[in-house]
């Protein structure tokens, strides 16, 4: 009789004491949310310790066996609630360990989680240079030449008395100037002719000088 009693104690205390083991603590509630490589970590107990504990390790089943890449504790409010974040971390599976002691240590709430980072957005294409305006080219309009007069390019017949001869202008300006001088020139000429004549008139007018020799017997 006493051992068939003894297999069922032994089979509940084996039960009590797998539940004892299974059993969360600190009793509560964590969860984690994610933003892509931002994440927040809401912590709700159902006592309210003196000190909340908390450590992000990456992810190993083993979690104790995980490298801690951030950790922390803070003071729970009143309903025992405490919220870690956001926090930043590279894209990759983690663990986050929450405990109503710190260090924290094997007696405490483990959730797991996974962040997935957006890729980079591709730099914007740089607009492409705005070209120079063109050049404007020479017309190459050939304005006629000025001046007051313009020569004519007519030849005029030469202008003059005797071995004084003017040479004829030109154009139209040189010949404008010659004929603003030929009066007094022609005037000046015709003096001097008529003083030339007048002298040869009186040389030749003027009775010559006869020697004549008286014939002297030699003796």
């Amino acid at each position: 009789m006493r051992r068939f009693l003894a297999l069922p104690i032994s089979l509940l205390l084996a039960i009590w004491a797998t539940g004892t083991v299974a059993a969360v603590w600190p009793p509560g509630t964590v969860t984690v949310d994610t933003d892509g490589c931002s994440f927040t970590v809401h912590i709700d107990l159902d006592e309210q310790p003196a000190i909340i504990g908390w450590e992000i390790r990456e992810f190993n089943a083993s979690w104790m066996d995980g490298s801690v890449i951030l950790a922390g504790s803070g003071k729970p409010d009143a309903e025992g609630r405490l919220t870690v974040g956001p926090l930043e971390a590279a894209e990759g599976h983690y663990n986050a360990i929450v405990d109503d002691e710190t260090p924290v240590d094997s007696s405490a709430q483990v959730v797991d989680f996974t962040l997935s980072c957006p890729a980079s957005p591709a730099p914007p294409t740089p607009a492409p240079p705005t070209p120079a305006p063109p050049t404007p080219t020479p017309a190459g309009e050939e304005h006629p030449a000025q001046g007051t007069p313009p020569p004519t390019g007519e030849e005029l017949a030469a202008v003059g008395v005797g071995a004084n001869v003017t040479p004829p202008p030109t154009d139209t300006g040189a010949a404008t100037t010659s004929r603003s001088d030929d009066g007094p020139r022609a005037a000046l000429l015709g003096l001097t002719g008529l003083i030339a004549g007048g002298l040869f008139l009186a040389r030749a007018a003027k009775p010559g000088m006869i020697r004549v020799r008286t014939g002297r017997s030699r003796r």
